[in-house]
C-alpha cells in the first residue's frame, strides 16, 4: 500500500507542477513536459500497477523490461509524438488526471478520518446505519468535518483529535480539496491570469512539502523529520522574540530617510519597503549607500548608529541565542527524534492498513474469520513471533477445517 501511496503521490505532484506551468493555448507548445510525462509518467503508472500485486519477483522484472522498452520506444519516436499531439488537449488531459489523483488522495483522507470515528458515532451523525447512510456520511459530512477541524487549528481543538495527531494531516484534506477547486477553475478558465498564478505557486509548494511526510519510514532519515519540527518551533519563538526589534528598526530607518526630504532611497520610501531593507539587513544584505548619503553631521551619526546597534543586537546576539537553541534541540532531541520517528512508522504503517483493510481467512463454509492476533496489532507492526504465531494459527485453523 505504501509503494503504492508514493507513486500516486509522486504522480500528483508531476502533475500539478505540469499544470502551473502550462496553460491552454493554440499557440503554445510544452515539449519539456511532455518529455517528463512520458519519460517520468510512464515509470510511475507501471510502479503503481506492480504495487497492486505486491511487487512479486517476475512482476519486478517485467516491470523493468517495460520501463526499459518504453524509454526506448518513446525515444525512438518522440519527434512525431510532438508534431502529432494537440497541446490543448495535452494541458487539458493533465488537468483532468490532476483532479482524478486529488480525489484519490482526498478519497483516502476521507477514509482514514473515518476509521477514527466509532461506528456507532457515524450512524448517529448520518442518522442511520444503511449503505445510503455511510455513503452520505463518507462523501458529504467527511470533507465538512475535515474543513472545520482545519478551520479550528488556531483554537488548538478539533472534532477528531486522533486524526490531527500527524501534523500533516492538518493540511493535508484542505490542500486537496484545493486541488480539486483548482482543477474545476482551470477547466472552466474562472481565475484570472493573477489569481491562477497565486493558487497554482502556493499549492506546488504545499504539495512538495507535504511530501516531506514519505521520509517518516526511512529507517535512518526518518527520525530527522520530528527533529525538524522541534527546529521550526524554535525558530517561530525566534521570530516571536526579534520581531520587535524588527519593528523598532523598520519605523526607525523609515522616519530617519524621511526627513532628508526628496532624496529618499529607494529601499525606505515605505514601511513595507523599510521592512523588508531592514529583515535584508538582518541576514547581513546591508547596503551602504544610502547611509553615506545622508546629511552630515547629524543624520549621517544618527544612521550609522542605528545601522551598528542593529548589527550587534540583531545579528550578534539574537541569532546566536537562536543557534544555541537549535543545537540543545538537536542535542538534546535526537533520542527522542528517534522514538517520535518510530511512533511516526508505526502510525504511517496503521494509516496504510486502515486504508488497505486487513485480509480475511476463508472457512470450510464460506465464512470469513480473522487471526485473534490481527485485533490487536496490524500485521505490518507485528514482530516476527507474532507473525508466525498468526501463521500457525492459520495452518492449524486450515487443517481443523481439512478434517
Amino acid at each position: 500500500m505504501f509503494i503504492e501511496y508514493v507513486g500516486l503521490y509522486a504522480l500528483l505532484l508531476m502533475t500539478m507542477t505540469h499544470s502551473a506551468t502550462m496553460h491552454v493555448s493554440d499557440a503554445a507548445a510544452y515539449p519539456v513536459q511532455l518529455q517528463v510525462w512520458v519519460y517520468l509518467g510512464v515509470s510511475l503508472g507501471i510502479m503503481v500497477l506492480l504495487a497492486l500485486h505486491n511487487f512479486r519477483g517476475r512482476l519486478i522484472h517485467l516491470g523493468v523490461v517495460l520501463t526499459v522498452a518504453s524509454v526506448v520506444l518513446f525515444n525512438q519516436y518522440m519527434e512525431r509524438l510532438m508534431a502529432a499531439i494537440n497541446w490543448s488537449t495535452f494541458v487539458l488531459t493533465n488537468n483532468l488526471l490532476l483532479g482524478v489523483l486529488a480525489l484519490i488522495f482526498h478519497a483516502f483522507e476521507v477514509y482514514e478520518y473515518s476509521s477514527m470515528i466509532s461506528q456507532e458515532a457515524q450512524e448517529t451523525m448520518a442518522h442511520g446505519s444503511s449503505i445510503f447512510h455511510k455513503a452520505f456520511f463518507r462523501i458529504a459530512m467527511c470533507p465538512v468535518l475535515i474543513s472545520i477541524d482545519f478551520f479550528m487549528t488556531p483554537f488548538g481543538t478539533h472534532v477528531n483529535k486522533e486524526y490531527y495527531q500527524s501534523e500533516f494531516n492538518r493540511f493535508q484534506g484542505p490542500t486537496y480539496i484545493a486541488v480539486l477547486v483548482y482543477v474545476v477553475a482551470q477547466l472552466t478558465n474562472v481565475f484570472s491570469d493573477t489569481l491562477n498564478l497565486y493558487v497554482s505557486v502556493l499549492l506546488t509548494l504545499i504539495l512538495w512539502v507535504l511530501g516531506l511526510q514519505l521520509l517518516e519510514v526511512h529507517p535512518t532519515v526518518g527520525y530527522v523529520v520530528p527533529m525538524m519540527r522541534d527546529v521550526v518551533m524554535d525558530v517561530l519563538r525566534f521570530f516571536a522574540f526579534v520581531a520587535p526589534f524588527l519593528c523598532a528598526y523598520t519605523f526607525a530607518y523609515y522616519i530617519l530617510f524621511q526627513s532628508v526630504g526628496a532624496k529618499v532611497p529607494p529601499g525606505y520610501t515605505s514601511i513595507p519597503r523599510s521592512f523588508r531593507t531592514t529583515y535584508l539587513n538582518m541576514l547581513g544584505q546591508v547596503d551602504l549607500t544610502p547611509f553615506n548619503e545622508l546629511p552630515a553631521p547629524y543624520e549621517y551619526l544618527l544612521g550609522h548608529a542605528l545601522l551598528l546597534s542593529q548589527g550587534t543586537v540583531v545579528v550578534i546576539m539574537l541569532i546566536n541565542v537562536l543557534i544555541a537553541m537549535m543545537a540543545k534541540t538537536v542535542g538534546d532531541g535526537l533520542k527522542k527524534a528517534k522514538t517520535a520517528q518510530q511512533m511516526a512508522f508505526a502510525s504511517c504503517v496503521l494509516r496504510s492498513e486502515k486504508i488497505r483493510g486487513l485480509d480475511l481467512l476463508e472457512k470450510n463454509d464460506g465464512e470469513t474469520e480473522r487471526c485473534p492476533m490481527m485485533h490487536q496489532h496490524p500485521s505490518w507492526l507485528m514482530s516476527r513471533r507474532q507473525r508466525s504465531d498468526c501463521k500457525l494459527w492459520r495452518t492449524t485453523c486450515t487443517g481443523s477445517a481439512a478434517t
